[in-house]
């Protein structure tokens, strides 16, 4: 979308900060500087991300 195709994770964003259990993540595109939050389950969805640059 957008010609976005790589994005870094850039924070993570905790349910509760004694726990340290994690509710989402804050994405940014690398070429855009767009930054979007996802769930971070979303990230294990190989059918749209994959891990690490791919050609």
């Amino acid at each position: 979308m957008n010609k976005e195709k790589h994005f870094m994770v850039t924070k993570l964003i905790f349910r509760d900060e004694e726990t340290q259990v994690i509710e989402a993540v804050e994405i940014e595109a690398v070429m855009t500087w767009r930054v979007q939050v996802i769930d971070w389950h979303a990230l294990q969805d190989r059918a749209v991300w994959k891990q690490g640059w791919v050609a």
